[in-house]
């Protein structure tokens, strides 16, 4: 029986998506589901019922100004998805209590890309943390 960790990698850029999707497979715990890199293609994508455990979720998904990963995690959240981690490079006090108001669980800078396996785990086990350096200790 397969008791890795499920997630589904929501990411419009397709050297992160392929680099994201690469590193995570090095994780024995951790499988890809399946991948999106748009809000459309993730909506579809769960509710084509594939088994999600955690979402991987790109903030912006078209150019730049737009926060339509919040969106996205906002429409997954009403169809039962309760763990979404949001991924990028913003550390805007404002986007990031968004991301949370919308129903992320923790929220990762890009630049830590080294902390998602174990962000991933933490959301599994139901655990909500925030990662934005530099955000942190700012405020």
């Amino acid at each position: 029986m397969d008791r890795s960790i499920k997630v589904l990698l929501v990411e419009d850029d397709p050297v992160w998506r392929e680099n994201l999707k690469s590193f995570l497979s090095r994780e024995q715990d951790i499988t890809i589901v399946g991948t999106a890199k748009t809000k459309e293609g993730a909506i579809d994508l769960f509710e084509q019922s594939v088994a999600v455990d955690v979402v991987l979720m790109d903030i912006m998904l078209t150019p730049p100004d737009q926060y339509d990963g919040i969106d996205t995690a906002l429409q997954l959240r009403k169809l039962g998805m309760e763990k979404i981690i949001m991924l990028t490079s913003l550390d805007e006090k404002e986007v990031i209590l968004d991301a949370f108001d919308k129903g992320a669980i923790n929220y990762i800078c890009k630049t830590s890309y080294t902390d998602i396996p174990e962000a991933i785990r933490e959301a599994h086990n139901n655990k909500v943390a925030l990662r934005a350096t530099g955000w942190v200790n700012a405020y």
